[in-house]
Parts: structure tokens; C-alpha cells; sequence
């Protein structure tokens, strides 16, 4: 006891009832929850990262997708490109959001201002797990877009059988064409997939499979001689589905694929390792290495330079992607590309000496023979196929490059 006789504040709470704390706390709490819910109603800290619904289906997160939909947003709206929350959960691979998506009403064959629906966008990326779920959901297997293409020609195109299957076996129509008259047996024999051309020929596939395809992005004009260059690069730029008429194969503008390809497969991640790699490619590369390790015998058909096919047509690539990349002005890649495009000119005979070459140069690399490359390699010299690179450009065409100097010493 105090002085006062009162007992201490301290000791005046400890002696209430357990039940009085207990309502004081959760009083407490509710009103800490509800200032902190009022506080995020008005202020959304997350809508710097997610600020729709679209946002959210693209990311991935479902927290947020379902947060939208609570709020009304529409699950079938269509931006002005006609895109839906559907198809960016689709295109990104993000099975939980499209799941999520389609169980609030997501409708399964809208399509864009491309006539493109989720399922073309998530068979164009390759997506297994999703294209199976919108395939059980039934989505529709057959819907063309404005080209004509369809579910299974897109997978085909961008490379990826295993997808291409799953279509296959829900029932895909294989007997369709698109608007360049091609079909999903084209396009699996454009990409060199002969076992998958050949399962598409035994479920009564039909249609052409002799056609390299138009590029698939838009292209200038380019010189005569710059065309004749770039087809040397003809085997890597068709396994990988792109434009035998773009500097880099790909658009100026698509810096990423350029620096994500670089960097994985090369080993470059800037400036200074590309001019390194292509220095490289151009004195030494592994022709050498190579020609010392053969011990085959070499007949007079021969070139005078083996393998000079596998190192100058990677050359030639990756000048091109380093344009792509922003490493290289463009310019600087053409200053490289030409002399080596004249360097292979003189030392083989046609494309298909040219091409034979650098097979074997990927064999000594690899280990062994790539199907997919030697199935390519017969579509590009195949001389029915009247859109391969090799077929529309002369192979003892005049390279010289009035708008192109020598290789500069660096």
C-alpha cells in the first residue's frame, strides 16, 4: 500500500479479470485493423506495381486478380489492342491467374485485334500446363487469326512440339491453311522437326512441306549483296523460326532477345565482348582447333578452309545480333558482315558446299548430328522450295558493297 492507501496503476490492471484484457486487445486490434484497411482503400500502395486488373493477370498475381474482380472489374474487358486479363495470364505462362480468371467467367475464344485467343497466345509461348487446362476447359482448337493461323500452326512455328502434341491429340484441325497457303505439317517441317511431320503425315496431314516461310516480322529493303549475306546465316536463323531478311534476324528494336541470346549463348554481355568474340570468330574461331583434331581425309571437293563455314556464319550472326543487341552500330555490323560473306564465297563452291561444311563444323561442336539441322538443310536446298534464301539468291552473285567499306582494324 501507498501512503495514499491506493493501490499502484501497475498492479490495479494485473488484478482485473482476464476477460476485460482480453476485450481490450480486441478492441484495440479492430481499430488498428480498420485504420490500416482505410488507410490501403485510399491509398493502394501496390497499384505502382499492379494498377488493373490486366497488370495483375500478366504478373501473375492472384492476390491482386482476385482483388479486382471484388471490385468489379470486368473479367472480359479487352484493351484497345482487344487484349484480356485472359490472354496476359496466358501468354505469361501464370496457370494460377488463368485458372482464377476462367472460374469467374472468363470467356475462353475472345480474340484480339489479330483474331488471336488465350489459347494461341499460350501456344505461342509454349506453355504446356496452360494450353492442357484451356484445352480441358474446351477452347476452341481451330480458331484462326487474321493470318489464318491457328493454335497448333503457332506452336509448330515458334518451335514447340511437345505443344503442338497436346493440340494434336485434343483434336486440332491439321488440314487447315493459313493465309500463305501453309499448313501445321509447313510449319513443323519449316522449323526441321521431321518426327513431328512425320506423326502429322500419319494423322492425314496434308499440304506442302517444301516452303521456308515469309518472314515473320516486317523487313526494308536491303541490298542485294546484303541479302546474299545474311542467307548464310540461313541454317541458325530458320531452326530459330526468324527473318532471313533482318539484320540480326530479328527487329531493331527487340534489344532483350538480343542481349538475353548473346549473353546465354556466347558469353556476351556488352560492347567490349562483342568486338572480342567476333575478333575472335574472324582470326582464329575453331576451324583450327578443328582441322588439327580431323583426321579425315579430305578429298579435292573439299574446301581449301575447312570449317571456315562454321565460324564465319556464326560471324555474320552475331554481328548482326550485336545490331539488335545495341552493342553494334549498324553500320559497324555490316563492316563486318560483308568480308566475311566474301571470304565464304571464295572458298566453297555453291550453298550446299557451304552448308555441308558448316554441318560438320556443328557436328565437331556438338558431338554428334542434329536432326533438326540436317532436316533444315535439306529444306533450304531442296530446289522445289522456292522461298529458301539459298534458292532466291545466286550463289555467285557480285558482293560488292558500295555502301560497305573493308573490315576496319580495331
Amino acid at each position: 500500500m501507498t501512503e495514499s492507501g491506493q493501490v499502484p496503476p501497475l498492479l490495479s490492471a494485473a488484478g482485473r479479470p482476464a476477460k476485460n484484457l482480453l476485450r481490450l486487445f480486441v478492441v484495440r486490434g479492430t481499430i488498428v485493423v480498420l485504420v490500416i484497411t482505410l488507410i490501403l482503400a485510399l491509398w493502394q500502395p501496390w497499384k505502382a506495381l499492379d494498377d488493373s486488373l490486366f497488370a495483375a493477370s500478366e504478373r501473375g498475381h492472384t492476390l491482386m486478380v482476385s482483388y479486382y474482380l471484388f471490385r468489379g472489374q470486368d473479367v472480359n474487358a479487352q484493351n484497345a489492342r482487344g487484349y484480356t486479363p485472359l490472354m496476359g495470364a496466358a501468354w505469361n505462362g501464370h496457370l494460377d491467374a488463368v485458372d482464377l480468371l476462367v472460374r469467374h467467367g472468363a470467356k475462353l475464344d475472345l480474340d484480339d485485334d489479330d483474331g488471336r485467343t488465350a489459347l494461341m497466345w499460350a501456344a505461342i509461348r509454349g506453355h504446356d500446363d496452360v494450353v492442357s487446362y484451356l484445352v480441358g476447359k474446351k477452347a476452341s482448337l481451330d480458331v484462326q487469326d487474321l493470318r489464318g493461323n491457328t493454335a497448333i500452326m503457332w506452336a509448330l512455328q515458334n518451335g514447340y512440339s511437345p505443344t503442338a502434341r497436346i493440340l494434336l491429340e485434343a483434336g486440332a484441325n491439321i488440314k487447315l491453311e493459313n493465309a500463305d497457303g501453309e499448313t501445321a505439317l509447313t510449319k513443323a517441317s519449316q522449323r526441321g522437326f521431321a518426327t513431328m511431320a512425320g506423326v502429322l503425315k500419319r494423322h492425314g496431314a496434308r499440304g506442302t512441306d517444301v516452303s521456308s516461310g515469309a518472314s515473320p516480322y516486317p523487313t526494308k529493303p536491303l541490298s542485294a549483296p546484303r541479302l546474299w549475306a545474311l542467307a548464310t546465316t540461313a541454317l541458325l536463323v530458320q531452326s530459330n523460326g526468324d527473318s532471313h531478311e533482318l539484320l540480326g534476324s530479328r527487329p531493331s528494336w527487340d534489344h532483350r532477345w538480343g542481349q538475353n541470346g548473346l549473353r546465354d549463348w556466347w558469353g556476351i554481355n556488352n560492347r567490349q565482348d562483342a568486338i572480342r568474340m567476333l575478333d575472335w570468330l574472324w582470326n582464329n574461331g575453331h576451324r583450327l582447333s578443328y582441322q588439327s583434331e580431323d583426321r579425315t581425309k579430305r578429298g579435292r571437293s573439299h574446301p581449301p578452309i575447312p570449317y571456315l563455314a562454321w565460324d564465319y556464319c556464326r560471324l555474320i550472326w552475331v554481328s548482326g545480333v550485336s545490331y539488335v543487341a545495341g552493342y553494334l552500330t549498324e553500320e559497324e555490323s555490316w563492316e563486318r558482315i560483308m568480308p566475311a560473306a566474301r571470304a565464304l564465297q571464295s572458298n566453297y563452291s555453291s550453298w550446299r558446299d557451304m552448308g555441308e561444311d558448316y554441318l560438320r563444323g556443328r557436328q565437331h561442336w556438338n558431338g554428334k548430328r542434329d536432326p533438326q539441322f540436317d532436316a533444315i538443310y535439306k529444306l533450304l536446298i531442296d530446289p522445289r522450295n522456292s522461298t529458301s534464301p539459298w534458292n532466291k539468291n545466286d550463289w555467285s552473285a557480285d558482293l560488292s558493297d558500295t555502301t560497305t567499306n573493308s573490315l576496319v582494324t580495331r
